[in-house]
């Protein structure tokens, strides 16, 4: 029955979501949102430049998805720009009602 739950994904949103909280409400600070056409972008004032830029480059390319693909998303996605563990990359949940996107804000280290 884990098994089985671990792989939903209600289970991955909400693991996603804990792991989230569990790195960013001990230093919580003033979050705001950036609205966009298609996007809200969550940030802390620290990322705020990054978060502007990633905005920017959200609608471009999901205008150009657009034009080469002919499919978008529907719904309004969330982005929550963050920097957990000095870790690099981010995630995606697209399988849920209201897509999510978390971007991490520092870059890989090729050392690691």
């Amino acid at each position: 029955m884990a098994v089985r739950l671990m792989n939903s994904p209600a289970a991955l949103l909400c693991a996603a979501f804990l792991l989230f909280f569990y790195t960013t409400l001990v230093r919580a600070g003033d979050w705001q949102t950036l609205h966009t056409e298609h996007f809200r972008v969550h940030y802390t004032p620290a990322q705020q430049d990054w978060a502007r830029s990633a905005a920017v480059e959200l609608e471009l390319v999901r205008t150009l998805v657009l034009q080469q693909q002919g499919r978008a998303l529907d719904s309004i996605a969330d982005v929550v720009v963050f920097d957990p563990i000095n870790g690099a990359n981010g995630f995606a949940l697209p399988s849920t009602d209201t897509p999510l996107m978390a971007l991490f804000t520092t870059p890989p280290n090729p050392i690691q």
